[in-house]
């Protein structure tokens, strides 16, 4: 089923400066915000590797690292948590070091931009038109295809940029991968993904919840995305 379209872009995507966040080097080189309250959706058991909208998923794999690590509290004189004194799987919240996985947090897809041209250096579509843009995002199953929970933004259609700020809640648990993805939903010249960013293990997902409160980018030479993380602790 195609996902709902979203209104015209009334506004050109400005967003603050944002911090990159490299993780995977395949499809993505590189990584803004308030909340809306859309809630992910259980894929089930029974899940064939596609999503809602009839797209193939294909993903990597990776279990991460799943060990803990001890407590260990701020020991700065003027009260202000430093990283570096927490634990591997510890942030810095309000200003004191909290266990970073198994929480809850909201992903907000800010935004994304494209080039004019697909990876093949092919219009998006037939028609030498923009892509109907759309992300999805969410916690794979343990098959690495299906999702466990998952929800989407609405489609933007005919536009190389467009500000969504629309995301959902999620529980970050040890040893999960965390997949965000970048569709073009373009019924006459077939779905196409646009570009992906993966949170896979311990190690990458404690650096993504790291960067909690900040504005984000995900790019390579086709595509830019913006997009924040915040604790719902």
């Amino acid at each position: 089923m195609r996902v709902p379209v979203a209104p015209p872009l009334l506004t050109a995507l400005v967003l603050q400066a944002c911090t990159t966040l490299v993780v995977n080097p395949g499809l993505v080189d590189d990584k803004d915000g308030q909340d809306d309250t859309s809630q992910p959706t259980d894929s089930g058991s029974g899940d064939t590797g596609k999503d809602d909208t009839g797209k193939d998923t294909g993903k990597d794999t990776g279990s991460g690292d799943t060990s803990d690590t001890s407590d260990t509290s701020d020991t700065s004189a003027n009260g202000t948590c430093n990283p570096d004194d927490c634990g591997s799987l510890e942030i810095c919240y309000e200003d004191q070091c909290e266990d970073g996985l198994d929480r809850k947090y909201f992903v907000t897809i800010l935004g994304v931009e494209v080039a004019n041209r697909n990876y093949q250096g092919n219009p998006w579509d037939p028609s030498n038109g923009a892509p109907d843009l759309y992300v999805r995002l969410g916690n794979l199953a343990s098959d690495e295809v299906s999702w466990a929970d998952t929800c989407a933004t609405l489609v933007a259609e005919d536009v190389y940029a467009y500000a969504w700020n629309e995301g959902c809640e999620f529980v970050m648990r040890r040893g999960a991968h965390f997949r965000i993805e970048v569709w073009d939903d373009d019924l006459s010249a077939g779905q196409e993904i646009v570009g992906t960013f993966d949170a896979n293990g311990n190690d990458e997902l404690i650096d993504f919840v790291r960067g909690h409160g900040q504005n984000l980018k995900v790019s390579n030479n086709v595509f830019t995305m913006y997009f924040r993380i915040d604790p719902r602790f």
